[in-house]
């Protein structure tokens, strides 16, 4: 088993200097992934150069990622519980619409709770092989009635 990208987005960094915060100006991406051994890691990755610059191993009751709402703009904070560790991000994808379901992607994925945009995909998926299903069905009874009214006419 490799690897698995369980969410992956563009985003930009923050520092906080005070109280003040400053933008970075590197082009990055935030991605949650799970390692060989099941570890969950959130990783931002300088898009640049391709690398990755952070890499926090998580444990679900240990952080919490959530937009910022007495701040402008699509600006969110990955914060450990009991530490005073705080890492501050902005979405940079072109869809502002996603953005609430991309952070809850991540929010379910680094607190170990299942991810009900992953249901949401496996039900249509299975709706979809159904009607596809359903019409193979239906196109085998009319080429055996086809077949059975050949036969009757000779």
């Amino acid at each position: 088993m490799s690897e698995k990208t369980l969410v992956s987005f563009r985003a930009g960094r923050f520092k906080q200097d005070g109280e003040q915060m400053i933008p970075e100006t590197t082009k990055g991406r935030i991605q949650v992934i799970q390692d060989i051994t099941s570890l969950i890691h959130f990783q931002w990755l300088n898009r640049t150069n391709n690398k990755v610059e952070e890499d926090l191993i998580l444990f679900g009751e240990d952080v919490e990622f959530k937009k910022l709402d007495n701040v402008e703009g699509r600006i969110y904070l990955l914060q450990f519980k009991n530490k005073d560790q705080k890492y501050y991000y902005w979405i940079q994808e072109p869809n502002s619409k996603k953005d609430k379901e991309l952070s809850e992607k991540v929010h379910y994925h680094i607190t170990n709770q299942p991810d009900p945009y992953e249901e949401e995909e496996e039900e249509e998926e299975e709706e979809e092989v159904a009607a596809v299903q359903q019409n193979n069905q239906h196109n085998n009874n009319n080429n055996n009635n086809n077949n059975n009214n050949n036969n009757n006419n000779n």
